[in-house]
Parts: C-alpha cells; structure tokens; sequence
C-alpha cells in the first residue's frame, strides 16, 4: 500500500520479540507467587499460633515488594492455588502463555468452588484466559460456574454482593480525585440512570461536557439535590429560574507553614488527608465552608522532636465560620497537662493526622483519620511521668489492623530521628517520614541510627552478637546442605514422615534468615 526506498532495520524488535518477553515476564510472574506463597507457608508452619501470624506474613510481602495487602494476599493466594488445586493452569502460567492478570482473575472467582467444581472447569480456563482481557474473562468465568454447578455459583455470588459492597475515594494529587464504588449489577444499572437523568435536566446550550455534567449530577445527588442549575447564561433559557437549596458546610482542616501563608515564601498547604492545594486555593475554599488552620514547622516536628508538653512551633487556629482568612494567624495557646492523659486533646490529635496524612505502617493507605491514634512509647497508665507522654513525637495514626500487628509484638514500631521505624519480624525495616504531602519509605535503615529499644526487640548493638551464635542446622545438619522443599513435603507418603520433614523445613528456613541478617550487617569488604 505504501512505497518505500528504506530497507528494513534487522536491528528493531519485531513482533515475536515482544511475545517472547511478554512470555519471559509472566514465567517470572508465576515464579514470583510461588515464591510468595513459600515465604507465608514456612512463616505459618514456624509459628505457635499460626492464625495470628497469617496478618503478618502478608502484610512482610506487601512491604517487601512495595505494593498493597490487598495485591499481597492475592498474590500468595494465587501460589497457593495454583500449587494444591490448578495444575493445568500452574503449567501454562509457568510456562508464561497466560499472564498474571488472568491468573489472578481465575483465583479470584474460584476462590470458594469445590474441587469438583474446579476439575470441570479447569480444561476450559487456560483456552478462555488466553484469548479474554481480566474483565471479559470474569464475566465468562462465572458464567462457566454457573454451567458447571448453578447452585453452588449463586451461593457464593451471594456472598460476594453481601461482603464486597463498598465505596472509596482516591486522590489523584493532581486536582483530581476518583469516586469509585462496588454495587451489585441492579444498583449499578440503576445509578448509571439516576446520573444520566439528572446530568440531562439542563439545556442543550450549558457549556460543560456530558462527562462534566454526569459528575455535576452525582454530587447533587450525594446532597439531595434533584436538578442541576444550567450554566449557559442565556436570557431565555427554559431551565432559568432553577435554585438549589443551600449545601451543607464541612469542617476543612488545612496544613499550611506560616512562612507560606504569611506570603514569606513561595509554597502550598494541604488538606488534613494529604493533599496538596494551592495556597490562593485556601482563601477561597474557606469562603465556602468551617475550617481551622494548623500552623506547623514540619522539620521541626520530623528531626528534633521535644519532650514536654509543649508543641514546637505547631498550634491550631479555632475553627471558624466561613470568611475570609484573617491577616494574621489567630492561635491558641497549648494546654499544660494534655500530655499526661492517655487521649490527646484536639490540638495534639490534628497536628499528628496532619503530620501523617495515612496510617505510618509502610504502604499503608488508610486515611489518618479513620486511624487510631498510638503511642509509640507505650502510655505508662500507673505513673504517666516515667514514660509514653502525650505529645506529638510520642503519637502517631495507625489503623486499627497494623495496630494489632503492633500491640501483640509482631512488628516493632519506634521512633528515629527521621521518622517512625517499622521492623518485621525478619528484620526488614522501612521509616515513615513525616512530611507535607506523603509518608516516604526509606528501605534499607541505618541500623546505628535506632534509639534505645522498648518492644522488646533485639537491640542493634547486641545484634552482631546475637548473629555470631551458630543455628542448629549449622550445629546438626551442616550449613551448605540444602533443607527439604515444599515438593518434598507433598511427596512424602507416611504422615509422620511430613511432620519431620516440615520441622526439618522450618529450622533450615530459621537458618536462612540468620543467614541473610548476617549478609546484610556485614562490613563493607574494604
């Protein structure tokens, strides 16, 4: 169809390239959960109480890779199904024909089915997942289930419209943020014409897009509103005459550094959750609603945290009608003896969820608002003056599941110079650093940088020596022979010989992990 005089360049990557990597990619993918599901599964066969150590094994590999619990537990449930129940799936994956996002959708959706379930369908699943996008492909696999067994896939697509309802708001930090909610399909259909009724109630010349106008018409819904005021300006519009009752008014809190309201400096505020908003957007949102300004010097509040009960350089402002900002920034003096009660008063509490705009547990996304406030120096109840005060270095949000993870001794949790220091019980650490806008994750810690410990770790200093000891696999079995595999263990005939062989698994991962920490707070060999 086209002429060309150019040859073609051998050099550029052609089609089955691509292909071949594509393929190279999922195999390491399908290496990847299994690997994941390996680490949960020594982790559960070494632990006394194994149900309250799944959290934590799930939340180590959520943070080791850097992504969300919820992608972890999908991640090691996909290893595990893959290794007891979808071996024809298992092959194509490790042999990387079917990507992960397939075979993600194929666990997510079979989850609860029965093995007979799962033997009928199973010839089916790797034709289906090569040829469908995840979203086709889930719509085809229930299907599928409903062929194969129709009572026991409306059971659990019962089950899954009454435990997977839920709504959520994510911020873009460009201006934007996305409403997202998961509805049955009735609801769905049913919401979708709600907003086209009510986007559709202006006339043909109002200037916004229809995109604009549906998102116009959710949140009028969301405050009760049937109709949309048009905005065409035009004298003779039929929809003219339309007046919306008053909305209801939300307290706003804003982070602002008083060098930057003071218009001494160039920068931005943010809103309690974090997000950043433009300063000259401050004047104008407290026009439209209650708000309170806490005025704070984030250095201060991240590098030289104070003892006492004082607040350094930090206050709030009283919350205050909608007007204009005043001039000058009204505060209120600090409370003398807040720091000696278990709860903070309102002042010390926003300064912290402003501080950390999430919960401080690594890639944690839970709003600090919705978090429990926690002293990291526990609260000495008996003699509040020997320890655990009140105040903002002391006090952090943390949601109420990475809580648990913190009270029952599962992770240790302490304050550094830089932040608050999470260490899991493999010794991986991550800081949460105070800031404006995110809590940064800095792997890889200074271990000379820790304070004295009061979690009942392993102090840093004595770490070195604590490692010096030899493990018993060293002692009894010899420290270059391999231990038995999860294969291995599924192999085995006689029950008690896979006891042995899980208690033999279990000691030689133990010396796996002494030997990692060893590798890793060794000199540098110069």
């Amino acid at each position: 169809m086209f002429d060309s005089d150019l040859a073609p360049d051998t050099d550029c990557m052609t089609l089955d390239d691509l292909v071949q990597l594509a393929q190279a990619e999922n195999a390491a993918a399908c290496r990847k959960a299994m690997a994941a599901h390996e680490f949960w599964d020594w982790q559960i066969a070494s632990a006394p109480d194994p149900v309250e150590v799944q959290f934590s094994a799930i939340t180590e590999v959520a943070v080791a890779l850097g992504i969300s619990k919820r992608a972890a537990d999908l991640l090691v449930e996909t290893g595990s199904q893959l290794w007891h129940r979808l071996p024809l799936v298992h092959a194509a994956f490790e042999a990387g024909v079917i990507d992960y996002a397939s075979v993600s959708t194929i666990v997510s959706v079979f989850r609860d089915a029965c093995a007979e379930t799962i033997d009928g369908v199973e010839p089916r699943l790797v034709p289906l997942a090569q040829r469908l996008t995840p979203g086709p492909l889930r719509r085809r696999l229930w299907a599928l289930w409903f062929e194969v067994n129709p009572e026991e896939a409306a059971a659990a697509r019962e089950v899954n419209q009454r435990v997977s309802r839920t709504v959520y708001v994510r911020q873009e930090g460009n201006g934007l943020s996305w409403l997202s909610a998961c509805i049955t399909d009735l609801e769905g259909h049913e919401a979708d014409r709600l907003i086209n009724e009510i986007a559709e109630t202006v006339c043909p010349k109002d200037p916004r897009t229809r995109n604009a106008r549906r998102a116009d018409g959710l949140m009028a819904l969301l405050h009760g509103e049937t109709v949309l005021v048009c905005r065409c300006e035009d004298a003779d519009c039929p929809k003219a005459g339309v007046e919306q009752p008053t909305r209801r008014k939300f307290l706003l809190q804003i982070l602002v550094d008083i060098k930057t309201l003071l218009a001494l400096k160039n920068g931005a505020a943010t809103l309690d959750d974090g997000t950043p908003i433009p300063t000259e957007l401050v004047r104008e949102l407290a026009g439209d609603a209650a708000w309170q300004a806490i005025f704070a010097e984030l250095a201060a509040l991240a590098d030289k945290p104070r003892s006492g009960d004082s607040l350094p350089l930090v206050d709030c402002g009283r919350v205050r009608k909608p007007a204009t900002l005043p001039a000058k920034p009204l505060v209120a003096p600090p409370r003398s003896n807040s720091a000696l009660r278990y709860k903070p008063d309102a002042t010390v509490a926003a300064v912290v969820r402003a501080m950390y705009p999430t919960c401080t547990f690594p890639g944690c996304c839970v709003p600090s608002r919705d978090c429990e406030l926690d002293h990291i120096n526990p609260f000495n109840h008996d003699n509040p003056t020997l320890g655990g005060l009140t105040i903002v270095s002391n006090l952090q949000p943390v949601c109420k599941a990475h809580h648990q993870l913190k009270t029952k001794k599962l992770w240790g949790c302490r304050r550094v110079k830089s932040g608050v220091l999470w260490t899991s019980p493999n010794g991986m650490t991550r800081i949460t650093r105070a800031g404006p806008y995110t809590a940064n994750l800095a792997p890889n810690v200074d271990r000379f940088e820790i304070e004295p410990d009061t979690g009942g770790w392993i102090h840093a200093d004595d770490l070195d020596k604590e490692l010096a000891h030899p493990t018993w696999w060293e002692t009894h079995i010899g420290p270059d022979t391999p231990g038995p595999t999860l294969n291995d263990i599924a192999l085995a005939d006689d029950p008690a010989q896979q006891q042995t062989l899980r208690s033999l698994r279990r000691l030689y991962m133990q010396h796996r992990q002494v030997e990692n920490l060893r590798d890793k707070l060794a000199p540098p060999p110069f």
